[in-house]
């Protein structure tokens, strides 16, 4: 029996450089031995040419034409609008939630590649019970200010704006990571690992925005242009 052509294939073409996907339909036969009679097999198929796409014909400064632009927000100017999205990494910070080396390399890169915006991972803000996990960057130490103005001093250089990012955890924070206490959340339930949420109070509420406060002039006192609030 000869074999089966593949019902998908490409069509390739010399003279264009990217693929347009285009449904057609394939025949294909299968011819069996003489004793038996031939079978034919039909198949949809995505048969893929060779063609330039739009990207190819218009530059970048017609599709975007602002992305590279000034852009000015209240009283801050960006430099364009090219904002680098919060992230964090493990070795970016040590055991006491203080800017390493790599952190600062890591974050650096970003400014040194002309985002306009850096935005840094999540932050501590109590050691009560928002934590959801142990590789926050420490925002409640004054230590912290060290390596956060070499940091944001660096940034500067190359025009970058900087931002830590503020998270309390709330129902989904760990008690392990904290003082041990429950976490809160707007009404109590327990989660699928077990732990109990307890339902938060007026009191809770002022804590919680308190604890914001403080962590955004330290953001400031670091040398940070803004925080983001996750």
């Amino acid at each position: 029996m000869r074999s089966i052509r593949p019902a998908s294939y490409f069509c390739r073409n010399s003279t264009n450089n990217l693929l347009l996907k285009r449904r057609s339909r394939c025949y294909d036969r299968a011819e069996q031995t003489s004793h038996t009679p031939k079978v034919r097999i039909f198949t949809h198929c995505t048969v893929y040419r060779k063609k330039e796409s739009l990207m190819s014909e218009q530059p970048y400064e017609l599709l975007y034409p602002h992305l590279f632009a000034p852009m000015r927000v209240g009283g801050s100017t960006f430099k364009n609008r090219v904002f680098t999205a919060p992230t964090h990494l493990p070795i970016s910070i040590d055991s006491h939630g203080f800017f390493t080396k790599e952190g600062m390399t890591y974050y650096g890169n970003f400014a040194k590649g002309g985002s306009a915006a850096i935005h840094m991972g999540e932050v501590i803000m109590d050691r009560r019970n928002s934590l959801a996990h142990e590789d926050h960057m420490n925002l409640v130490d004054e230590n912290t200010l060290q390596t956060l103005n070499t940091f944001n001093e660096y940034a500067h250089i190359f025009g970058a704006k900087t931002s830590v990012e503020l998270n309390h955890s709330g129902q989904f924070a760990m008690p392990q990571f904290g003082d041990g206490s429950d976490p809160m959340g707007p009404v109590a339930m327990e989660m699928p690992a077990g732990t109990h949420v307890r339902m938060m109070n007026e009191d809770d509420m002022a804590y919680v925005a308190g604890i914001y406060a403080k962590a955004a002039n330290m953001a400031k006192r670091g040398g940070c242009d803004m925080v983001c609030m996750h």
